[in-house]
Protein backbone atom coordinates (compact mmCIF):
# COMPACT_ATOMS: atom_id res chain seq x y z
CA UNK A 1 0.00 0.00 0.00
CA UNK A 2 1.01 3.56 -1.24
CA UNK A 3 1.89 5.69 1.55
CA UNK A 4 0.19 9.32 1.37
CA UNK A 5 3.50 10.64 2.02
CA UNK A 6 5.10 8.57 -0.76
CA UNK A 7 2.26 10.18 -2.96
CA UNK A 8 2.86 13.84 -2.04
CA UNK A 9 6.33 13.35 -2.97
CA UNK A 10 5.98 11.33 -6.25
CA UNK A 11 3.78 14.26 -7.14
CA UNK A 12 6.13 17.38 -5.78
CA UNK A 13 9.14 15.72 -8.07
CA UNK A 14 6.35 15.20 -10.85
CA UNK A 15 5.46 19.01 -10.34
CA UNK A 16 9.19 19.95 -10.02
CA UNK A 17 10.29 18.05 -13.39
CA UNK A 18 7.46 19.72 -14.96
CA UNK A 19 8.60 22.86 -13.93
CA UNK A 20 12.20 22.29 -15.05
CA UNK A 21 10.99 20.85 -18.30
CA UNK A 22 9.19 24.12 -19.04
CA UNK A 23 11.84 26.27 -17.52
CA UNK A 24 14.21 24.31 -20.36
CA UNK A 25 11.84 24.30 -23.39
CA UNK A 26 11.29 28.14 -22.68
CA UNK A 27 14.59 28.67 -22.41
CA UNK A 28 15.45 27.00 -25.58
CA UNK A 29 12.74 28.43 -27.18
CA UNK A 30 13.95 31.93 -26.50
CA UNK A 31 17.19 30.38 -27.34
CA UNK A 32 16.03 29.60 -30.73
CA UNK A 33 14.50 33.04 -31.55
CA UNK A 34 17.29 34.80 -30.32
CA UNK A 35 19.88 32.97 -32.51
CA UNK A 36 17.20 32.90 -35.63
CA UNK A 37 17.17 36.83 -35.30
CA UNK A 38 21.10 36.70 -34.85
CA UNK A 39 21.83 34.40 -37.61
CA UNK A 40 19.43 36.02 -40.40
CA UNK A 41 21.58 39.25 -39.51
CA UNK A 42 24.34 37.61 -40.01
CA UNK A 43 23.49 35.32 -43.04
CA UNK A 44 21.85 38.72 -45.14
CA UNK A 45 25.52 40.38 -44.16
CA UNK A 46 27.68 37.35 -45.50
CA UNK A 47 25.12 37.28 -48.33
CA UNK A 48 25.78 41.26 -49.66
CA UNK A 49 29.12 41.27 -49.20
CA UNK A 50 29.40 37.99 -51.59
CA UNK A 51 27.24 39.78 -53.86
CA UNK A 52 29.96 42.39 -53.72
CA UNK A 53 32.66 40.70 -54.46
CA UNK A 54 31.15 38.84 -57.28
CA UNK A 55 29.43 41.63 -58.70
CA UNK A 56 33.26 42.87 -58.55
CA UNK A 57 35.08 40.07 -60.05
CA UNK A 58 32.22 39.81 -62.77
CA UNK A 59 32.85 43.32 -63.59
CA UNK A 60 36.10 42.87 -63.57
CA UNK A 61 35.89 40.53 -66.87
CA UNK A 62 33.87 42.73 -68.49
CA UNK A 63 36.68 45.27 -68.31
CA UNK A 64 39.75 42.83 -69.04
CA UNK A 65 37.65 41.96 -71.99
CA UNK A 66 36.53 45.52 -73.02
CA UNK A 67 40.46 46.25 -72.52
CA UNK A 68 41.61 43.45 -74.34
CA UNK A 69 39.37 44.82 -77.29
CA UNK A 70 40.57 48.21 -77.50
CA UNK A 71 44.12 46.98 -77.31
CA UNK A 72 43.76 45.18 -80.46
CA UNK A 73 42.50 47.74 -81.95
CA UNK A 74 44.83 50.26 -80.70
CA UNK A 75 47.39 47.96 -82.21
CA UNK A 76 45.30 48.25 -85.99
CA UNK A 77 45.27 51.86 -85.71
CA UNK A 78 48.72 51.92 -85.92
CA UNK A 79 49.61 49.18 -88.36
CA UNK A 80 46.93 51.26 -90.66
CA UNK A 81 48.87 55.14 -89.82
CA UNK A 82 52.08 54.00 -90.31
CA UNK A 83 52.33 51.85 -92.94
CA UNK A 84 48.81 52.29 -95.22
CA UNK A 85 49.19 55.20 -97.69
CA UNK A 86 46.52 54.76 -100.37
CA UNK A 87 42.70 53.89 -99.92
CA UNK A 88 43.17 50.56 -102.02
CA UNK A 89 46.23 49.51 -99.41
CA UNK A 90 43.56 50.21 -96.67
CA UNK A 91 40.60 48.48 -98.50
CA UNK A 92 43.10 45.58 -98.96
CA UNK A 93 43.96 45.37 -95.30
CA UNK A 94 40.71 45.27 -93.73
CA UNK A 95 39.73 42.65 -95.30
CA UNK A 96 41.84 40.48 -93.51
CA UNK A 97 40.09 41.31 -90.14
CA UNK A 98 36.88 39.72 -91.69
CA UNK A 99 35.67 36.79 -89.53
CA UNK A 100 38.53 37.03 -87.69
CA UNK A 101 37.87 38.01 -84.01
CA UNK A 102 35.12 36.42 -82.30
CA UNK A 103 34.20 39.74 -80.40
CA UNK A 104 34.04 41.85 -83.92
CA UNK A 105 33.64 38.91 -86.73
CA UNK A 106 32.11 41.41 -88.89
CA UNK A 107 35.83 43.51 -88.68
CA UNK A 108 36.84 47.02 -89.33
CA UNK A 109 35.39 49.87 -91.46
CA UNK A 110 36.46 53.07 -92.23
CA UNK A 111 34.63 56.00 -93.25
CA UNK A 112 34.66 60.00 -92.94
CA UNK A 113 32.95 62.88 -93.39
CA UNK A 114 33.30 63.19 -97.70
CA UNK A 115 31.31 59.90 -97.22
CA UNK A 116 34.40 57.57 -98.50
CA UNK A 117 33.66 54.42 -96.86
CA UNK A 118 35.47 50.77 -96.32
CA UNK A 119 34.16 47.79 -95.10
CA UNK A 120 35.84 44.97 -94.28
CA UNK A 121 33.31 42.70 -95.35
CA UNK A 122 33.05 44.40 -98.77
CA UNK A 123 29.26 45.76 -98.14
CA UNK A 124 28.47 48.95 -99.68
CA UNK A 125 26.01 51.48 -98.23
CA UNK A 126 22.66 52.69 -100.02
CA UNK A 127 22.77 55.93 -102.13
CA UNK A 128 20.53 57.95 -98.95
CA UNK A 129 23.00 56.48 -96.22
CA UNK A 130 24.95 59.52 -94.46
CA UNK A 131 27.87 58.75 -92.54
CA UNK A 132 27.58 61.74 -90.24
CA UNK A 133 24.70 60.43 -88.91
CA UNK A 134 25.97 57.49 -87.42
CA UNK A 135 26.14 57.10 -84.15
CA UNK A 136 29.76 54.66 -84.54
CA UNK A 137 31.09 57.82 -86.53
CA UNK A 138 29.67 60.73 -84.02
CA UNK A 139 31.04 59.58 -81.13
CA UNK A 140 34.22 58.59 -83.18
CA UNK A 141 35.35 62.01 -84.88
CA UNK A 142 36.51 63.94 -82.16
CA UNK A 143 37.99 60.81 -79.66
CA UNK A 144 41.61 60.12 -80.39
CA UNK A 145 40.88 56.81 -78.13
CA UNK A 146 38.53 54.24 -78.39
CA UNK A 147 35.31 54.77 -77.32
CA UNK A 148 32.32 52.75 -76.99
CA UNK A 149 28.95 53.71 -78.48
CA UNK A 150 25.05 52.88 -76.90
CA UNK A 151 24.06 49.46 -77.56
CA UNK A 152 21.71 48.81 -80.32
CA UNK A 153 19.44 45.53 -81.25
CA UNK A 154 20.19 44.36 -84.72
CA UNK A 155 17.22 42.99 -86.21
CA UNK A 156 18.49 40.83 -88.78
CA UNK A 157 21.07 39.07 -86.79
CA UNK A 158 18.89 38.88 -83.42
CA UNK A 159 21.34 39.92 -81.16
CA UNK A 160 22.92 42.60 -79.32
CA UNK A 161 25.71 44.98 -80.87
CA UNK A 162 27.80 48.27 -79.56
CA UNK A 163 30.04 50.36 -81.57
CA UNK A 164 33.82 50.87 -80.93
CA UNK A 165 35.41 53.91 -82.78
CA UNK A 166 38.17 56.11 -82.83
CA UNK A 167 39.83 58.83 -85.02
CA UNK A 168 42.40 58.25 -87.40
CA UNK A 169 44.75 59.89 -88.85
CA UNK A 170 45.92 59.07 -92.25
CA UNK A 171 48.75 61.18 -94.53
CA UNK A 172 45.75 62.24 -96.95
CA UNK A 173 42.80 62.27 -94.73
CA UNK A 174 41.45 62.10 -90.94
CA UNK A 175 39.03 59.64 -90.85
CA UNK A 176 37.01 57.19 -88.01
CA UNK A 177 38.02 53.46 -87.33
CA UNK A 178 34.96 51.53 -86.07
CA UNK A 179 33.65 47.85 -85.40
CA UNK A 180 30.98 46.36 -84.46
CA UNK A 181 30.99 43.97 -81.15
CA UNK A 182 28.86 41.52 -80.39
CA UNK A 183 27.88 41.80 -76.89
CA UNK A 184 27.49 37.57 -75.78
CA UNK A 185 30.44 37.64 -73.59
CA UNK A 186 28.31 39.66 -71.11
CA UNK A 187 25.67 37.56 -71.69
CA UNK A 188 28.12 34.33 -70.68
CA UNK A 189 29.01 37.04 -67.38
CA UNK A 190 25.57 36.79 -66.26
CA UNK A 191 25.20 33.06 -66.89
CA UNK A 192 27.91 32.24 -64.79
CA UNK A 193 27.39 34.59 -61.58
CA UNK A 194 24.02 33.20 -61.49
CA UNK A 195 24.59 29.09 -61.61
CA UNK A 196 24.57 29.16 -57.63
CA UNK A 197 21.91 29.91 -55.43
CA UNK A 198 23.49 32.58 -53.89
CA UNK A 199 22.43 35.27 -56.86
CA UNK A 200 18.97 35.16 -57.90
CA UNK A 201 19.82 37.27 -61.13
CA UNK A 202 21.87 39.57 -62.79
CA UNK A 203 21.80 41.88 -65.88
CA UNK A 204 23.79 44.75 -67.63
CA UNK A 205 22.18 48.02 -68.87
CA UNK A 206 23.66 50.10 -70.84
CA UNK A 207 24.48 53.47 -69.39
CA UNK A 208 22.78 56.24 -71.05
CA UNK A 209 20.30 55.02 -73.31
CA UNK A 210 19.23 52.28 -70.16
CA UNK A 211 19.34 49.35 -72.98
CA UNK A 212 19.30 46.30 -71.29
CA UNK A 213 22.39 44.29 -73.05
CA UNK A 214 21.37 40.70 -71.08
CA UNK A 215 19.16 39.98 -68.29
CA UNK A 216 19.90 36.10 -66.67
CA UNK A 217 16.12 35.96 -65.64
CA UNK A 218 13.47 37.78 -68.21
CA UNK A 219 15.41 37.36 -71.46
CA UNK A 220 15.02 40.88 -72.23
CA UNK A 221 17.78 41.65 -73.68
CA UNK A 222 17.31 44.45 -76.38
CA UNK A 223 14.42 46.52 -73.89
CA UNK A 224 14.59 49.33 -72.05
CA UNK A 225 14.83 49.48 -69.11
CA UNK A 226 12.82 52.81 -67.91
CA UNK A 227 10.20 51.53 -69.73
CA UNK A 228 9.67 47.84 -68.47
CA UNK A 229 6.48 47.95 -66.21
CA UNK A 230 7.52 45.75 -63.49
CA UNK A 231 7.92 48.11 -60.51
CA UNK A 232 11.19 46.00 -59.95
CA UNK A 233 12.80 47.44 -62.70
CA UNK A 234 11.68 50.97 -62.85
CA UNK A 235 13.15 50.74 -59.09
CA UNK A 236 15.86 50.12 -60.78
CA UNK A 237 16.00 52.92 -63.20
CA UNK A 238 15.29 55.03 -60.66
CA UNK A 239 18.43 54.28 -58.64
CA UNK A 240 20.51 54.48 -62.14
CA UNK A 241 19.55 57.87 -62.59
CA UNK A 242 19.90 58.78 -58.97
CA UNK A 243 23.77 57.50 -59.78
CA UNK A 244 23.56 55.58 -56.24
CA UNK A 245 26.23 52.77 -56.96
CA UNK A 246 26.62 49.82 -54.56
CA UNK A 247 23.94 48.08 -52.44
CA UNK A 248 20.97 49.19 -52.69
CA UNK A 249 17.47 47.20 -50.93
CA UNK A 250 14.38 47.43 -52.96
CA UNK A 251 10.70 46.64 -52.27
CA UNK A 252 8.15 45.40 -54.00
CA UNK A 253 4.49 43.40 -53.51
CA UNK A 254 6.98 40.43 -54.51
CA UNK A 255 9.22 40.46 -51.93
CA UNK A 256 12.43 42.58 -50.61
CA UNK A 257 15.40 42.35 -52.77
CA UNK A 258 18.88 43.33 -51.95
CA UNK A 259 20.64 44.64 -54.94
CA UNK A 260 24.53 45.89 -56.06
CA UNK A 261 25.16 48.02 -58.68
CA UNK A 262 28.38 48.70 -60.55
CA UNK A 263 29.76 50.61 -63.08
CA UNK A 264 32.05 49.58 -65.57
CA UNK A 265 35.18 51.44 -66.36
CA UNK A 266 35.72 51.70 -69.99
CA UNK A 267 31.87 51.04 -71.36
CA UNK A 268 30.14 53.05 -68.44
CA UNK A 269 27.79 50.38 -68.04
CA UNK A 270 25.56 48.92 -65.27
CA UNK A 271 26.34 45.35 -64.07
CA UNK A 272 23.20 44.88 -61.96
CA UNK A 273 23.03 41.86 -59.36
CA UNK A 274 20.56 40.90 -56.51
CA UNK A 275 18.78 38.11 -54.19
CA UNK A 276 15.75 37.76 -53.10
CA UNK A 277 15.93 37.96 -48.93
CA UNK A 278 13.08 35.13 -48.74
CA UNK A 279 16.29 32.98 -51.33
CA UNK A 280 18.38 33.87 -48.61
CA UNK A 281 16.32 32.92 -45.42
CA UNK A 282 14.74 30.00 -46.47
CA UNK A 283 16.88 27.42 -45.13
CA UNK A 284 17.67 29.24 -42.20
CA UNK A 285 13.43 28.82 -41.18
CA UNK A 286 13.57 25.72 -41.85
CA UNK A 287 16.37 24.85 -39.58
CA UNK A 288 14.58 27.10 -36.89
CA UNK A 289 11.44 25.41 -36.89
CA UNK A 290 13.05 22.35 -36.29
CA UNK A 291 15.37 23.34 -33.52
CA UNK A 292 11.76 24.63 -31.84
CA UNK A 293 10.94 20.93 -32.03
CA UNK A 294 13.27 18.35 -30.97
CA UNK A 295 14.60 21.29 -28.22
CA UNK A 296 18.21 21.26 -26.88
CA UNK A 297 19.53 19.12 -29.68
CA UNK A 298 18.51 21.17 -32.51
CA UNK A 299 20.19 24.20 -31.03
CA UNK A 300 23.79 21.88 -31.34
CA UNK A 301 22.45 21.11 -35.29
CA UNK A 302 21.63 24.73 -36.25
CA UNK A 303 25.45 25.79 -34.33
CA UNK A 304 26.86 22.83 -36.26
CA UNK A 305 25.18 24.03 -39.97
CA UNK A 306 25.38 27.29 -39.67
CA UNK A 307 29.35 27.00 -38.76
CA UNK A 308 29.66 25.30 -41.99
CA UNK A 309 27.52 27.61 -44.05
CA UNK A 310 29.98 30.11 -42.61
CA UNK A 311 32.77 28.42 -43.63
CA UNK A 312 31.47 27.55 -46.71
CA UNK A 313 30.97 30.71 -47.70
CA UNK A 314 34.33 31.81 -46.39
CA UNK A 315 35.62 29.41 -48.87
CA UNK A 316 33.71 31.37 -51.47
CA UNK A 317 35.08 35.04 -50.84
CA UNK A 318 38.74 33.78 -50.37
CA UNK A 319 41.04 35.56 -52.19
CA UNK A 320 41.25 34.77 -55.86
CA UNK A 321 44.36 32.58 -57.12
CA UNK A 322 46.59 35.65 -58.96
CA UNK A 323 49.82 36.68 -58.64
CA UNK A 324 49.71 40.10 -56.46
CA UNK A 325 52.59 42.08 -58.63
CA UNK A 326 51.01 41.03 -62.37
CA UNK A 327 47.92 40.67 -61.76
CA UNK A 328 48.40 37.00 -63.48
CA UNK A 329 47.69 33.36 -62.37
CA UNK A 330 49.83 31.85 -60.09
CA UNK A 331 51.30 28.41 -60.03
CA UNK A 332 48.31 26.97 -58.36
CA UNK A 333 45.94 28.80 -60.66
CA UNK A 334 47.45 28.10 -63.69
CA UNK A 335 47.94 24.16 -62.83
CA UNK A 336 44.08 23.97 -61.75
CA UNK A 337 43.29 25.78 -65.16
CA UNK A 338 45.01 23.67 -67.43
CA UNK A 339 43.67 20.86 -65.76
CA UNK A 340 40.03 21.98 -66.39
CA UNK A 341 41.46 22.29 -69.98
CA UNK A 342 43.04 19.45 -70.52
CA UNK A 343 39.57 17.44 -69.20
CA UNK A 344 37.78 18.90 -71.86
CA UNK A 345 40.32 18.72 -74.54
CA UNK A 346 42.90 16.24 -73.45
CA UNK A 347 44.81 16.34 -76.64
CA UNK A 348 45.22 19.05 -77.89
CA UNK A 349 47.01 22.51 -77.10
CA UNK A 350 50.58 22.84 -75.73
CA UNK A 351 52.48 24.11 -72.78
CA UNK A 352 55.23 26.92 -72.66
CA UNK A 353 57.52 28.18 -70.26
CA UNK A 354 59.10 31.55 -70.73
CA UNK A 355 62.26 33.14 -68.79
CA UNK A 356 63.59 36.50 -69.27
CA UNK A 357 66.98 36.69 -70.21
CA UNK A 358 69.03 38.94 -68.11
CA UNK A 359 66.62 40.02 -65.89
CA UNK A 360 68.90 40.00 -63.26
CA UNK A 361 71.00 42.33 -64.74
CA UNK A 362 67.79 44.81 -64.28
CA UNK A 363 68.16 44.60 -60.84
CA UNK A 364 71.15 44.58 -60.13
CA UNK A 365 71.50 48.06 -62.44
CA UNK A 366 68.45 49.81 -61.56
CA UNK A 367 66.78 48.13 -58.57
CA UNK A 368 64.13 46.05 -57.27
CA UNK A 369 61.33 47.97 -57.98
CA UNK A 370 62.25 48.93 -61.83
CA UNK A 371 62.77 45.24 -61.88
CA UNK A 372 58.93 44.70 -60.88
CA UNK A 373 58.56 46.84 -63.35
CA UNK A 374 59.66 45.49 -66.31
CA UNK A 375 58.28 42.19 -64.68
CA UNK A 376 54.62 43.47 -65.10
CA UNK A 377 55.55 45.15 -68.76
CA UNK A 378 56.66 41.29 -69.77
CA UNK A 379 53.42 39.97 -68.39
CA UNK A 380 51.38 42.59 -70.18
CA UNK A 381 52.94 42.06 -73.51
CA UNK A 382 52.51 38.03 -72.81
CA UNK A 383 48.74 38.20 -71.58
CA UNK A 384 48.27 40.61 -74.69
CA UNK A 385 49.75 38.44 -76.87
CA UNK A 386 48.17 34.98 -75.79
CA UNK A 387 44.72 36.39 -75.98
CA UNK A 388 42.30 34.42 -77.48
CA UNK A 389 39.74 31.75 -75.08
CA UNK A 390 41.65 29.03 -74.51
CA UNK A 391 44.84 30.49 -73.52
CA UNK A 392 45.85 30.59 -70.13
CA UNK A 393 49.00 32.79 -69.04
CA UNK A 394 51.15 32.73 -65.78
CA UNK A 395 53.63 33.90 -63.56
CA UNK A 396 55.32 30.91 -62.11
CA UNK A 397 57.59 32.61 -60.26
CA UNK A 398 60.40 34.83 -60.46
CA UNK A 399 61.12 35.97 -64.21
CA UNK A 400 60.00 32.20 -64.99
CA UNK A 401 56.31 32.72 -66.82
CA UNK A 402 53.79 29.54 -68.53
CA UNK A 403 51.54 30.16 -71.04
CA UNK A 404 48.85 27.32 -71.98
CA UNK A 405 47.42 27.50 -75.77
CA UNK A 406 44.66 25.25 -75.24
CA UNK A 407 43.41 25.00 -78.71
CA UNK A 408 45.02 22.82 -81.51
CA UNK A 409 47.97 24.56 -83.57
CA UNK A 410 50.29 23.72 -85.86
CA UNK A 411 54.04 23.54 -85.58
CA UNK A 412 54.60 25.71 -88.20
CA UNK A 413 51.89 28.30 -87.07
CA UNK A 414 53.97 27.74 -83.14
CA UNK A 415 57.61 28.37 -84.59
CA UNK A 416 56.06 31.85 -86.07
CA UNK A 417 54.00 32.28 -82.83
CA UNK A 418 57.64 32.23 -80.91
CA UNK A 419 59.58 34.00 -83.81
CA UNK A 420 56.93 36.85 -83.55
CA UNK A 421 56.63 36.67 -80.12
CA UNK A 422 60.46 37.06 -79.43
CA UNK A 423 61.09 39.30 -81.50
CA UNK A 424 58.37 41.62 -79.95
CA UNK A 425 60.02 41.07 -76.56
CA UNK A 426 63.38 42.39 -77.83
CA UNK A 427 62.03 45.69 -79.39
CA UNK A 428 60.26 46.40 -76.16
CA UNK A 429 62.76 46.14 -74.02
CA UNK A 430 65.75 47.31 -76.20
CA UNK A 431 63.58 50.66 -76.18
CA UNK A 432 63.66 50.70 -72.11
CA UNK A 433 67.29 49.03 -71.76
CA UNK A 434 69.30 49.55 -74.62
CA UNK A 435 72.32 47.36 -74.60
CA UNK A 436 70.83 45.22 -71.62
CA UNK A 437 70.09 42.40 -74.44
CA UNK A 438 66.58 41.85 -72.62
CA UNK A 439 64.87 38.92 -74.51
CA UNK A 440 63.14 35.70 -73.43
CA UNK A 441 63.82 31.75 -73.82
CA UNK A 442 61.05 29.52 -74.12
CA UNK A 443 60.71 25.49 -73.58
CA UNK A 444 57.37 24.27 -74.69
CA UNK A 445 55.56 20.63 -74.76
CA UNK A 446 52.48 19.31 -77.04
CA UNK A 447 50.01 17.93 -75.36
CA UNK A 448 50.05 14.09 -76.29
CA UNK A 449 48.09 11.26 -75.17
CA UNK A 450 45.90 12.97 -72.23
CA UNK A 451 48.84 14.22 -70.16
CA UNK A 452 48.78 15.26 -66.88
CA UNK A 453 50.42 19.00 -65.79
CA UNK A 454 53.02 17.66 -63.88
CA UNK A 455 54.51 15.75 -67.17
CA UNK A 456 53.67 18.40 -69.47
CA UNK A 457 55.91 21.04 -66.73
CA UNK A 458 58.52 18.64 -66.71
CA UNK A 459 59.28 18.66 -70.64
CA UNK A 460 58.22 22.44 -70.98
CA UNK A 461 61.26 22.71 -68.28
CA UNK A 462 63.45 20.37 -70.03
CA UNK A 463 63.35 22.00 -73.00
CA UNK A 464 63.74 25.40 -72.13
CA UNK A 465 66.84 24.12 -69.92
CA UNK A 466 68.30 23.23 -73.47
CA UNK A 467 67.82 26.25 -74.92
CA UNK A 468 69.38 28.08 -71.98
CA UNK A 469 72.21 25.83 -72.09
CA UNK A 470 72.64 26.86 -76.13
CA UNK A 471 72.93 30.20 -75.29
CA UNK A 472 69.24 32.09 -74.90
CA UNK A 473 66.81 33.83 -76.51
CA UNK A 474 65.61 30.90 -78.20
CA UNK A 475 62.79 28.57 -78.41
CA UNK A 476 62.70 24.56 -78.50
CA UNK A 477 59.27 22.46 -78.75
CA UNK A 478 59.02 19.33 -78.03
CA UNK A 479 56.39 16.70 -78.80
Amino acid sequence: MIKEEDIKLKNKNFKYGMRLGLIIMSVVFCLVIVYTLLASTSIIKLSKENLTIKSNHCANQLNDWTGEIISELEIYKKVIEDNFTSDKELQQFLSSTYQVHDAYPMGIYVGDETGFYVDASGWTPESDWNIQERPWYIAGKDSEDFVFCEPYYDAQLGIICTSVSAKIHLDHAIRVLSVDVYVDFAEKLISEITNVNDVDGALFVAGKDRIILADSGKHMGGDNLSECDERFYQQLNAIIEANKLGQSTIRTEDGVYYVDITQMAITNWYLISFIKRSTLLAPMWRLGILMALIGIFSVLVLIHVTRNMAMSMAEMTRKAKTDNLTTLLNREGFEEQVMKLLKITPNQGILLICDMDNFKAINDTYGHPIGDKTLKKYAALLKNYFNRREDVVARMGGDEFAVFVGHEISNENIEEMMKKFMELIGQQFEKDYPGMKISTSIGGTFVRDEQDFQKLYRLADSALYTVKGQGKNNYCIVS
